[in-house]
């Protein structure tokens, strides 16, 4: 059964750390970890759409996107950064419109 809630998505580069919580239905939770470029890919074609994404036997995040179907290799969550903020800094919220394209530059 699914299960409305939300989901964290975090992306760095080792000095800067981006964090958004996206709306999702979701059957097990768990993390996987991606190539940034390669998601940003296909959510920028999504343009607003639902994007499907779940994790295939075959070792890869499948996503769906209307008739089109992606697949995206992991990498490893225990070689990823974990991403704390400081509790001193300051938050700046940007919308994902704006974000995007600033990412892609």
């Amino acid at each position: 059964m699914d299960v409305v809630a939300e989901a964290a998505l975090e992306a760095t580069d080792a000095e800067v750390a981006v964090t958004a919580s996206v709306p999702a239905q979701v059957r097990e939770a768990g993390r996987v970890c991606v190539s940034a470029k390669s998601l940003m890919e296909v959510l920028r074609r999504a343009e607003g759409r639902a994007v499907a994404l779940t994790f295939g036997k075959e070792g890869r995040v499948n996503c769906v996107l209307g008739q089109s179907r992606y697949q995206l290799g992991i990498i490893a969550t225990e070689e990823m950064p974990t991403i704390s903020v400081n509790p001193k800094s300051k938050d700046l919220e940007v919308p994902v419109a704006v974000l995007a394209p600033m990412i892609a530059d």
